[in-house]
């Protein structure tokens, strides 16, 4: 008799948990800072950068948001995520910092057909919160 009501109990602890829901993952993106200001600094040189295809190791190519603990346990938030990868949020940014720094006639992101004096590349090592 004891062995049923323990059983009994059990299912209904058992039965709570898989009744409770789970809260919807919070979706976070990157965006450049706005303009500051100032006066529009001219390109000091007549070069154009091409930017390349950010690379990165594999964890920085999904949408996981990622955090390191003692250095190097790395495990995703449960209820985080990019809204993209942080190598194709990352490009638009670097685009537009590159482009506003005044030190190029122009910057192009990737895949454009615009010939170009100079190419940057660039490899994603880490992109996570460090506890």
């Amino acid at each position: 008799m004891n062995r049923l009501f323990a059983l009994l109990g059990c299912l209904l602890l058992v039965a709570g948990c898989a009744t409770r829901e789970l809260p919807a993952p919070k979706i976070y993106t990157l965006r450049p800072l706005p303009p500051a200001k100032t006066k529009v600094l001219q390109p000091k040189k007549q070069v154009v950068l091409k930017m390349a295809s950010i690379t990165s190791i594999r964890p920085f190519a999904t949408t996981r948001m990622l955090y390191t603990e003692k250095g190097i346990d790395q495990n995703s938030f449960a209820f985080s995520r990019w809204s993209d990868a942080p190598t194709r949020l990352l490009q638009p940014i670097l685009v537009e910092t590159l482009s506003r720094s005044g030190l190029y006639r122009a910057v192009v992101p990737p895949g454009t057909a615009l010939h170009s004096d100079l190419r940057l590349e660039g490899t994603l090592l880490d992109f996570s919160l460090h506890m």
